[in-house]
């Protein structure tokens, strides 16, 4: 089975290193086309704008998850009017798969921790959609004390039922969650024609975050909410023995 969209306008885990409020600084005519790029204290590694970046997750310890409720909402009066809420998702682990290039992590500027797996939700909702977000979270001293990234995926009422029924029904089913990051912003990373060792992924979180974010290019942007994944697949995939087998049941 395979669910699709595409060119449309989310733990803690695998996580290595543990220093975060590193200096970033925006270099112009640096990185490998000399077009700027972005560099963090401690580090001789540059940082640019990259397309053809393709993450693939494979997801495992899924868990099913459903609940009731009532929630506010304005109507389009602005009054505030009580509705019931009904919602389906599903959450686990995704791992990174080894690419073209070696294996892929994911990392925050100002920080040396490096993500090989992350959150995903697989959620019901009216339209597809798909983000990969990062989380930074801080104490009441402005400390900071989590980071973790999440890969949310946004499967239409169809589309989710048939995901939801296969998993139901066939066991050691294999999902692998493919997003392409070109058009999400706020992602940069290291290039070199060189590089076999793997790439690593830097979120910009906001532009402040940069010492000198005066001197950024219009294009280098941060991550925001409308910046979500141009395109992205969930498929399953099983032996095709469990098949038969269910056929002959």
């Amino acid at each position: 089975m395979f669910w699709n969209k595409e060119k449309s306008d989310a733990a803690t885990m695998s996580a290595e290193g543990e220093r975060s409020g590193l200096e970033v600084t925006f270099k112009p005519g640096g990185g490998f086309d000399k077009n700027g790029c972005l560099i963090q204290s401690g580090s001789d590694d540059e940082y640019e704008k990259q397309s053809l970046i393709t993450l693939e997750l494979e997801v495992i310890n899924l868990k099913y998850n459903i609940s009731w409720g009532l929630e506010e909402r304005l109507n389009d009066s602005d009054e505030i009017q009580t509705q019931d809420v009904a919602r389906e998702f599903f959450t686990g682990t995704g791992s990174i798969q080894r690419s073209r290039w070696g294996n892929f992590a994911l990392s925050m500027f100002g920080s040396e921790r490096r993500f090989t797996s992350l959150e995903v939700v697989i959620r019901k909702a009216p339209a597809k959609s798909c983000y990969v977000i990062p989380f930074k979270e801080q104490n009441d001293m402005d400390l900071q004390w989590d980071e973790h990234f999440v890969a949310e995926i946004c499967l239409d009422d169809v589309a989710f039922s048939e995901f939801r029924d296969t998993l139901m029904t066939y066991e050691d089913c294999r999902v692998l969650v493919t997003t392409k990051l070109d058009g999400m912003k706020g992602v940069f990373t290291t290039w070199s024609p060189s590089i076999s060792e793997g790439r690593l992924l830097k979120f910009l979180d906001q532009k402040t975050d940069v010492t000198n974010h005066d001197e950024l290019p219009e294009h280098f942007d941060c991550v925001t909410a409308a910046g979500g994944v141009s395109e992205f697949s969930v498929s399953i995939s099983f032996d095709r023995n469990v098949i038969h087998t269910d056929n002959e049941a």
